[in-house]
């Protein structure tokens, strides 16, 4: 039970992070797609390890962490509308 918790919290933090970084906060679709790929690796990496490696522990803070990047994308969505904030190869200064 422990393992099917830890891989949860994990893919959800991870998934939190994702949307966060690239901006990806209305793409349900997506981030549902995401989170079953981080779900899965967690999962199976969770059960290769020895028994009780990972704590309930994580789980929690995983959880914590997780609340603090889904209040984070919200509040970038809601409040970063109209603000332009250039992407992955793209300059933040408008061309001379």
């Amino acid at each position: 039970m422990v393992v099917f918790l830890n891989a949860l919290s994990f893919a959800l933090l991870w998934t939190a992070l994702f949307a966060f970084r690239f901006h990806f906060g209305r793409r349900p679709k997506l981030l549902a797609i995401y989170f079953a790929g981080f779900f899965a690796g967690e999962y199976l990496v969770g059960r290769s390890l020895p028994e009780g490696a990972l704590g309930i522990e994580l789980t929690y803070l995983c959880l914590g962490l997780t609340i603090v990047f889904v209040t984070g994308t919200f509040l970038a969505e809601r409040f970063g509308r109209g603000k332009r904030v250039s992407g992955p190869g793209e300059s933040p200064h408008p061309p001379a």
